[in-house]
């Protein structure tokens, strides 16, 4: 029988040794992470079957991971996730990225183990029956019928409202997408939305919206009392007849003296990110629905703040770290130095042409400055060598697309970055290298990467070859057409390159 890899992450040493303990005699290999960046450099280093990983972790949560896991290695790899509580949040989420089970801590041997088998040997994920019953089961064995009903009901509208604001890539377009989705279920006379900076109470975002004066970015002083009684008592507020209860919050009888009002945070742990203030003219007019729907859009965009928030982070992590490598390569050639930011631009300025999607643009950025990535394992004496290379020596040179590619998979962040990596070198007639590919058997970014790569080559100092004027590098790219690039992208690339100069 095949062994069968369990990998087990978990940042608490004492859980992690819990589980593999209970695990310990099953006939599995056990392997285990403090991290999720730690998690996906052992994934990427051999073969598993089954990770079971808790949601709270540094650097990159159990969602993260799970996505990135997603990314990779879809239904092959198979994700339960361990959780302390399960609540709507958590729920939601474990079911939206495809976990395949959600195991209560503390959990029992036979639990555990029944929960592996299962999930081990099913063949293919479970659909969505089989996802509702699971976790209905789970909702109800902790809760009353009423409870575990309104749980469910919550689960529907959180569904809905995270549709709405999950695409969103930075706090102004989350804002943006709550005050549209409030303005479309809640008649309110004045809506207002606030959003604090990633470490302080200072605001990022403030915009407003009333049938009077439309949207405006700015606040009016009664948001501002509201936002401090907000900060310093950390819950919402409702006052539904303020000519009554306005005085017992301390706002005084000029900043709100008629109507209603509703203000809910949205928070990380114990942190308020923001708020949603609502204001109508008329008295009682928050009921219970729609003080649930507020509730629930606050936790959604809590949740879709912090999941900015780490892209933030991590995308910062993983930016200095290829920045380092790449220094580190160039600083072994000073013939080098800048080309692969340069690649960078020039590639930026074929993607642009071409109009690929903005998500594209950024993973294109990324890959061209790690394209020669590999050349930290190439010798100094080898990559300052003037005159012609031995047939060793050039061998070593093309080992590099293997190495390169080798550490952008161990990265893990950029999806398919690695065959990108690899296969730079290739000729669009087949004669590159590593694999000889053909035409378009050569990744669209490898073939972008590679016209600009050559270019700034062609018209950079260089111990090797005769420097070219920024005319015969495109001249000689034209030539060299249907025989080393791809002629669609040469063509383009000329067009961006003369556009670009005037």
């Amino acid at each position: 029988m095949n062994t069968i890899n369990i990998l087990l992450v978990d940042n608490d040493e004492e859980s992690l040794e819990y589980t593999v303990e209970l695990l310990r005699d099953q006939a599995y290999t056990l392997f285990t992470a403090r991290d999720g960046v730690e998690a996906m450099t052992q994934l990427n280093d051999q073969p598993f079957h089954l990770v079971l990983t808790e949601f709270n972790l540094p650097f990159m949560d159990g969602i993260e991971l799970l996505r990135l896991v997603q990314e990779r290695w879809g239904k092959k790899l198979p994700v339960i996730f361990l959780a302390k509580q399960i609540d709507v949040e958590t729920t939601f989420n474990a079911i939206k990225e495809g976990a395949r089970d959600l195991l209560l801590k503390p959990f029992d041997k036979k639990m555990l183990v029944e929960a592996v088998q299962y999930v081990l040997e099913r063949k293919t994920a479970p659909g969505k029956e089989d996802l509702e019953k699971m976790y209905k089961e789970k909702l109800r064995n902790s809760a009353s019928p009423q409870k575990f009903q309104k749980k469910v009901t919550d689960l529907m509208t959180l569904d809905e409202i995270t549709k709405a604001i999950e695409g969103s890539e930075d706090v102004t377009s989350v804002c943006w997408s709550v005050m549209n989705m409030v303005q479309q279920f809640i008649e309110a006379t004045r809506i207002s939305i606030v959003a604090y900076h990633r470490t302080s109470n200072d605001i990022s975002f403030q915009c407003s919206y009333s049938d009077k004066f439309g949207v405006r970015e700015k606040l009016i002083p009664l948001d501002e009392t509201i936002q401090t009684w907000i900060l310093q008592n950390k819950k919402e507020l409702m006052i539904t007849n303020a000519e009554k209860e306005a005085k017992y919050f301390g706002f005084a009888e000029s900043q709100l003296n008629s109507g209603s009002l509703l203000a809910v945070p949205f928070k990380s742990k114990s942190r308020i990110l923001g708020m949603i203030i609502l204001y109508k003219n008329e008295r009682a007019f928050f009921k219970t629905e729609f003080v649930r729907f507020i509730s629930v859009l606050a936790r959604a965009t809590g949740m879709a703040i912090e999941n900015v928030e780490l892209n933030y982070e991590v995308k910062n992590f993983y930016i200095g770290t290829i920045r380092s490598l790449v220094a580190t390569v160039e600083a072994k050639d000073t013939y080098t130095f800048g080309h692969s930011a340069r690649v960078g631009r020039y590639t930026l300025m074929l993607a642009k042409q071409l109009a690929l999607p903005a998500h594209e643009i950024r993973q294109l950025k990324y890959l061209a400055l790690l394209h020669d990535i590999g050349k930290i394992n190439i010798s100094e004496k080898i990559l300052r060598k003037r005159g012609p290379l031995t047939n060793d020596e050039w061998n070593d040179i093309k080992l590099h697309s293997v190495v390169g590619s080798n550490i952008v998979r161990s990265l893990g962040f950029l999806h398919e970055g690695d065959k990108v990596v690899l296969h730079v070198h290739e000729w669009y007639n087949g004669k590159g290298y590593p694999q000889g590919l053909v035409g378009e058997e050569i990744p669209l970014f490898s073939r972008i990467i590679a016209i600009a790569d050559a270019f700034d080559c062609m018209i950079s100092d260089s111990m090797h070859r005769t420097t070219k004027t920024p005319q015969e590098a495109l001249a000689e790219l034209k030539q060299k057409s249907t025989e080393q690039f791809d002629p669609t992208l040469v063509a383009a690339f000329v067009e961006a390159y003369k556009a670009d100069l005037k």
